[in-house]
């Protein structure tokens, strides 16, 4: 017997994807440290979502950004990978970073990149192995996706949120040529609802 996947339909009032960005609290404890964790309706960030995430007090949400790209004259795919592990534990660790953000937009020609599933995985394993994965969140900003399922796949790896920058720019040019009719946000906001509803049927 096979079922449709209309739980997210059915049981709307107990599904939801919000997450938190933060240091994660002990449960057994309250305190007031629950307070500096900010919560986000949608794993999938709009501009404006990863621009505030970055304009948060850096005392509670230091961020830091990684690149995904590398030189493959320096740097072969394990080197360059092995190098950014190392460097996101180190902001965690002794930078007190808590927003790890991983992005491959600034891409040069000659450069290469880090798949962004194999980056998530690996500083996501990283950071467990050091103890520190409960300290930090990973953000992803990503040309690389651009449907639910490949969203699912980094947020399963280990990602808190991504930022599908790429996916928002093709859709902004597919309104400015009259591709797609409105205002480019109601577009980009359309995008995201499928995304979200894509995601609660996983």
């Amino acid at each position: 017997v096979t079922n449709p996947p209309i739980d997210p339909i059915r049981e709307r009032h107990v599904m939801s994807l919000a997450t938190c960005i933060g240091r994660e609290q002990n449960v057994f404890n309250e305190t007031s440290g629950y307070a500096e964790r900010v919560v986000i309706e949608s794993p999938v960030l709009m501009y404006t979502d990863l621009q505030q995430l970055r304009e948060l007090p850096e005392e509670h949400y230091k961020a830091v950004k990684f690149s995904l790209c590398f030189e493959p004259e320096q740097d072969n795919l394990e080197q360059a990978l092995i190098r950014l592990c190392q460097a996101a534990v180190a902001a965690v660790r002794d930078e007190q970073a808590v927003v790890i953000i991983l992005s491959d937009r600034d891409i040069a020609k000659g450069h290469l990149v880090i798949p962004a599933p194999l980056a998530v995985g690996a500083v996501q394993q990283a950071l467990v192995r050091a103890q520190l994965r409960c300290d930090s969140n990973l953000i992803i900003e990503t040309a690389s996706v651009r449907d639910s399922h490949q969203m699912a796949v980094l947020i399963g790896l280990g990602a808190t949120a991504v930022y599908p920058f790429l996916a928002y720019e093709s859709i902004e040019q597919l309104v400015e040529r009259g591709d797609v009719e409105g205002p480019a946000r109601d577009a980009l906001v359309r995008y995201r609802a499928g995304i979200n509803k894509g995601l609660l049927k996983i």
